[in-house]
């Protein structure tokens, strides 16, 4: 830039008009405001942590009962019955049932 130059009137009056911030003031706003931004991230975590076990604990509290109401309920035991003889005593009619003949309609048909 040279001194001729319009924008040095500009780039004075801006350097001009910058506040001087005092640095032991302004580095104790930036760490007061990392604080805050670090304790939400905690909480956050922690608030993640916390879902996720107790996300894990009502699954395992659910699985537990499940296999709990599995084992209460009543199966019934198949009841013996006596297929053997019941199947000796139906052997016979089986091998001598025949096929009935067929006297529905369409019988006669085409039989002139």
């Amino acid at each position: 830039m040279t001194p001729d130059d319009d924008t040095t009137l500009l780039v004075t009056r801006y350097r001009a008009s910058v506040e001087n911030v005092a640095t032991p003031t302004l580095d104790q706003v930036i760490l007061a405001a990392a604080g805050r931004q670090a304790a939400k991230r905690r909480v956050v975590h922690r608030a993640g942590g916390a879902l996720f076990l107790t996300a894990v604990g009502v699954l395992g509290v659910g699985a537990v009962w499940y296999a709990a109401q599995q084992s209460n309920t009543v199966r019934s035991n198949p009841t013996v019955t006596n297929y053997g003889s019941i199947e000796d005593f139906t052997r016979p009619y089986l091998l001598q049932v025949g096929t009935t003949e067929y006297s529905g309609p369409g019988l006669t048909e085409g039989a002139r």
